[in-house]
């Protein structure tokens, strides 16, 4: 599947993506230890797609990207069972998803 990234300067095809936390610290002087999330970044083959502000908003992005690959995956088998136009598959559906803003 190909994936745009969330600046938009980046179009790639995407064959596996991880979630990565990225922390800060944060020293207090009740707790010089204090760490903070300061966001979660979506990463393919070492390439930044996006960057999120809290792990669920990142992994919220990842079941979106997971559902429009099921959906890409089903019309595909559709058209080659001749249950759908191919014309009508490749005029309706995109296989670029857009990384969406925080």
């Amino acid at each position: 599947m190909w994936i745009r990234s969330q600046d938009k300067s980046l179009l790639t095809e995407a064959r596996s993506m991880k979630a990565e936390d990225h922390r800060i610290s944060k020293p207090t002087k009740k707790d010089p230890f204090n760490d903070e999330y300061v966001r979660t970044d979506i990463r393919s083959d070492f390439v930044l797609l996006g960057s999120y502000k809290t792990r669920e908003r990142a992994l919220q992005v990842l079941d979106e990207i997971h559902s429009k690959q099921e959906d890409i995956y089903f019309t595909e088998l559709k058209a080659k069972a001749g249950l759908m136009d191919w014309d009508g598959f490749t005029k309706t559906e995109s296989n670029v998803y857009q990384m969406p803003e925080s």
